[in-house]
């Protein structure tokens, strides 16, 4: 496990949040009130379960399944279930297992997992969220600075420094400095930053060489602004007011005439 790992277990997925229970019934739908005690019979199998966060995009959700159980040595019965967008249930039957998992580090394939308390509302379409965790990489840094506390000081006017590479750690090779840091895309991220010591400062060139698909319209992890059904609508909004003042301004002698 890579040097500077740390927890990343919390009550929620930093800014998202879930769906409220009340619906919008503006329009008249079917409803149905479900018996407390049906009710909370169905919840009672899943009160030790968990819930999991990793970007399943260049990683198949069967591979992670195996990195996780061979890493947590569970002594239950464990179940991991696919939610659909990055999510996934830990289905539990035991305290003592869903504290382990809690408690831990685990890494799959170059990501930290991410996970939170299960709740019986959890809707993944309902996620929303700016931050994602990336690479940050920094070009030309001093084998001098490749300490862990270094470089989190460095990474926390970036976001929030996860763990540095076993390269960067070992110091394999000196063209630049790797940390995984949780990143927010809604606010602005510098390309550079100032360091400086009681012998001098310089300037210090910050790269992310990937990025999740971000939309400035929404302020959303998920999908490009160009791909941004707001924006499509709000641009042809614009070029129809356009087209109506053109028309106007058109018409507009003529009727004088």
């Amino acid at each position: 496990m890579d040097s500077g790992l740390k927890n990343t277990c919390s009550d929620d997925f930093s800014s998202e949040k879930l769906g409220s229970n009340n619906e919008d019934f503006s329009s008249k739908v079917p409803s149905i009130e479900l018996p407390d005690d049906l009710f909370e019979g169905c919840l009672d199998p899943w009160k030790f379960s968990l819930i999991g966060k990793l970007d399943l995009q260049k990683l198949k959700f069967i591979d992670a399944t195996v990195i996780l159980r061979q890493q947590w040595k569970l002594k239950g019965a464990c179940k991991l279930i696919p939610l659909g967008r990055v999510f996934f249930t830990i289905k539990l039957d035991n305290e003592f297992d869903r504290q382990t998992i809690k408690a831990g580090q685990w890494e799959v394939n170059d990501q930290v997992l991410q996970i939170k308390k299960w709740v019986s509302n959890f809707r993944p379409s309902n996620i929303r969220t700016s931050k994602a965790q990336v690479w940050v990489r920094f070009p030309g840094l001093g084998l001098k600075f490749w300490k862990e506390k270094i470089l989190f000081t460095i990474c926390k006017e970036i976001g929030t420094p996860i763990k540095i590479d076993i390269a960067t750690a070992q110091c394999e090779f000196g063209y630049y400095a790797n940390v995984l840091v949780e990143v927010d895309f809604a606010r602005q991220i510098p390309n550079k930053i100032w360091i400086n010591t009681k012998y001098g400062g310089f300037f210090q060139d910050v790269l992310i060489p990937v990025c999740p698909k971000f939309c400035h319209t929404c302020k959303i992890i998920g999908h490009l602004t160009t791909e941004c059904i707001i924006q499509q609508s709000n641009t042809q909004s614009v070029n129809n007011a356009q087209q109506t003042t053109r028309a106007e301004q058109t018409q507009a002698p003529s009727k004088a005439q």
